[in-house]
């Protein structure tokens, strides 16, 4: 019985450093909003002056259908700027959060606070100093995603699209340059200009910005593995179970 019992916990043990290794194996998901225009320069561009006191835009769920089911880990927001532009420029006072939001496209509140979930996540702070390189790289390339705003490797926010559309709402986005641009069907974004810079709400506009989401998910093998491990330790406890039934009382 004590070499079973010595058995036991040393499986337990392995697979436990397993479950810890395998938290370090990930995989990225890219996510670009909309999917259309990953690879080519949008049909329109915004004046960030139009929108850097506060600005806001829903995504639907049903962008994120490559996540894993439960979702993924959100570790960058990035935009772009338009072609032809392009430059470097250090971002002051940015302040980016997301949210799983209260409503849907089409829905959304002039009303910046009433857009906001109760699930809150500061991905940026606006006391952070971000050094931003958004460099057109020639004319028949689409420029990269260079006004990028991430977290560190131990931070994110976890998004699990079945929990409603995502909201990203993002302050003092004050860049030189156009921003890459596209115009939907219905209002999409929530824009406050500087005109009017003590409001609590913005304008309703259906022209969002070119998005890239960045996620994390665990690597597919990592949950296989688990699992048959988790089956073996299962097997040998009923192992243990019936080695002991001959010693039980009647």
């Amino acid at each position: 019985m004590r070499c079973m019992k010595t058995q036991f916990q040393v499986l337990s043990l392995v697979l436990l450093s397993s479950v810890h290794a395998m938290g370090a194996v990930v995989q990225r998901v890219d996510v670009v909003s909309p999917p259309e225009l990953a690879n080519t320069d949008g049909p329109s561009f915004v004046t960030p002056a139009a929108f850097s006191v506060h600005y806001q835009q829903l995504y639907p769920s049903s962008l994120f259908s490559a996540l894993p089911p439960g979702g993924g880990l959100l570790k960058e927001v990035a935009f772009r700027v338009d072609a032809p532009s392009g430059g470097f420029w250090n971002a002051q006072k940015t302040g980016i959060q997301v949210t799983v939001s209260k409503f849907t496209q089409g829905s959304l509140s002039p009303v910046f606070s009433a857009n906001i979930g109760t699930d809150g996540f500061r991905l940026i702070d606006s006391s952070q100093n971000i050094s931003l390189n958004s460099q057109w790289i020639d004319a028949f390339t689409p420029t990269r995603f260079g006004i990028a705003f991430g977290v560190g490797a131990s931070e994110g926010f976890h998004y699990d699209p079945s929990q409603g559309d995502l909201l990203v709402d993002v302050s003092g986005l004050s860049v030189p340059l156009l921003l890459d641009s596209y115009v939907g069907t219905k209002p999409i974004a929530v824009w406050q200009s500087t005109q009017d810079f003590n409001s609590p709400q913005g304008r309703l506009s259906s022209e969002g910005l070119v998005t890239l989401f960045h996620f994390t998910v665990p690597e597919p093998g990592s949950s296989a593995f688990l699992a048959l491990g988790l089956g073996a330790l299962l097997l040998t406890r009923a192992s243990q179970r019936k080695l002991k039934e001959p010693n039980v009382p009647i």
